[in-house]
């Protein structure tokens, strides 16, 4: 979004969350820009000889700007700056929002075969990634081709932060249970939402669980992860 989107304040916001007021003289506001609520932008804070870079998720409903991320400012490195009625707001663009979205590779490699062997979800192949700026939706497809007996298997998509442990952020399941003596090639899941933050990794996993425990462990072959876009 830059499509010169500058915003009084409608009152002072200090060192905190600021309400957008109307758009400046010669701009439009945040919205008309095309700004998406609960959205990370870059923003511009200025006021006199004050100013501030950083981060901040845009709310419809208010309207404003939480400011998340400091990069820099006039009060010298991610000092935060207090600023009063006459603050300027501006949307713009950083290195960081000309970059791809994520540093990974757009797909996993096919695994030679991989072993079903319990009704607990286990991890089939995967694709590693950070976030080099927000991702609001990721956009992932999974194929898998001649998995063993007939076995009922339920596959699913699911993304992990691996940042700081292995919270799992979001999961779709895929479209169709697939049986395990069944041949399929197709596209298994898509629109996968998980509202990645700026700096942190994660995984894409495909798992996979046997409905019931009461047959021999399958072999699964050539799954992978066949695509991954971002919005």
């Amino acid at each position: 979004m830059l499509a010169n989107a500058q915003m009084t304040v409608a009152a002072a916001p200090g060192l905190g969350t600021v309400t957008l007021g109307a758009a400046a003289p010669g701009a439009q506001t945040w919205a008309a820009a095309g700004a998406v609520n609960a959205t990370a932008y870059s923003y511009r804070i200025e006021e006199g000889q004050a100013w501030e870079i950083g981060t901040g998720t845009y709310t419809a409903s208010g309207t404003t700007l939480t400011r998340t991320t400091i990069l820099a400012s006039s009060a010298g490195g991610t000092t935060a700056v207090s600023f009063g009625a006459g603050a300027i707001v501006s949307q713009i663009a950083l290195p960081v929002d000309v970059q791809p979205y994520v540093s990974a590779p757009s797909a996993s490699a096919a695994t030679g075969a991989a072993t079903i062997s319990s009704a607990v979800d286990q991890v089939m192949t995967s694709v590693s990634f950070t976030a080099l700026r927000s991702v609001h939706a990721i956009f992932a497809t999974g194929a898998v081709a001649n998995a063993g007996a007939a076995v009922e298997i339920n596959w699913a998509l699911r993304v992990f932060d691996t940042t700081s442990g292995t919270a799992q952020v979001a999961a779709i399941a895929f479209s169709s249970t697939a049986y395990a003596n069944a041949l399929n090639t197709g596209v298994l899941a898509t629109s996968l939402i998980a509202g990645l933050t700026y700096g942190r990794t994660y995984q894409i996993q495909i798992t996979a669980v046997k409905s019931a425990d009461n047959a021999a462990a399958v072999t699964a072959k050539n799954l992978q992860i066949t695509g991954v876009g971002f919005a």
